[in-house]
C-alpha cells in the first residue's frame, strides 16, 4: 500500500515581477538547483559534451538578466547592475557550486568516490547546502581566548618567507 502525503500551503499571488524577486529565498532555490545538477552529473556519460555545471551558470545569467529587465530603473547607468538584497549572493554560490562540481567531475577523483560524494549531496538537507558551497567565516575578536591558542604555521606566500627565503 502506497501513501501519498499532501501539504496544503497558502501561496501569495503577486502582481509584478519585482515582488517575485523580492520574495525569492536563496537557500531552497540553490538546494533545488544543486540537486538537479547532481542528478545530471550522475547520469552524464564521460564523453558527453554537455557539462552539468554549465547549467548553473546559464540559470544565474538568466535570473540576473531577467531581474535587470524587469526591475531596471532609468536613473542607473548602463554599466551598473544592482541586485536585490536576496539575490546579491546568488553569483557567489553559483560559482562555488561550479567549482565544487568541477573538482568532483573533472576526472581527478576516483569515479566511485565522486559518485558517492554526489549522492551525499543529494541527501543533504536544504539548510546545509549553502554552508557546503561557501562556509561561513567568522572574524576573530582581539583578546578572545580559544581552546587551542596556537596559530597555524605561516604559508609560503607570507612576507617573512619571501624576504628571508625560509619559513
Amino acid at each position: 500500500e502506497r501513501l501519498l502525503r499532501v501539504h496544503t500551503c497558502m501561496m501569495q499571488v503577486v502582481p509584478t515581477m519585482r515582488a517575485v524577486y523580492a520574495g525569492a529565498s536563496l537557500a531552497p532555490l540553490l538546494a533545488l538547483l544543486i540537486k538537479q545538477v547532481v542528478i545530471m552529473a550522475l547520469g552524464n556519460k564521460p564523453d558527453s559534451k554537455t557539462l552539468a555545471r554549465d547549467s548553473l551558470l546559464e540559470f544565474c545569467l538568466q535570473v540576473m538578466a531577467s531581474y535587470t529587465r524587469h526591475n531596471h530603473r532609468g536613473d542607473m547607468s548602463a554599466d551598473t547592475m544592482v541586485l536585490s538584497r536576496r539575490l546579491q549572493l546568488l553569483p557567489l554560490y553559483i560559482l562555488g557550486a561550479r567549482k565544487l562540481l568541477y573538482m568532483v567531475t573533472s576526472g581527478n577523483m576516483d569515479q566511485d568516490c565522486a559518485d558517492e560524494f554526489l549522492r551525499r549531496l543529494l541527501r543533504m538537507p536544504v539548510h546545509s547546502v549553502l554552508a557546503s558551497l561557501y562556509p561561513r567565516i567568522y572574524a576573530l575578536q582581539p583578546g578572545a581566548t580559544f581552546d587551542r591558542p596556537e596559530l597555524p604555521r605561516a604559508g609560503f606566500a607570507s612576507k617573512d618567507y619571501l624576504i628571508s627565503g625560509s619559513a
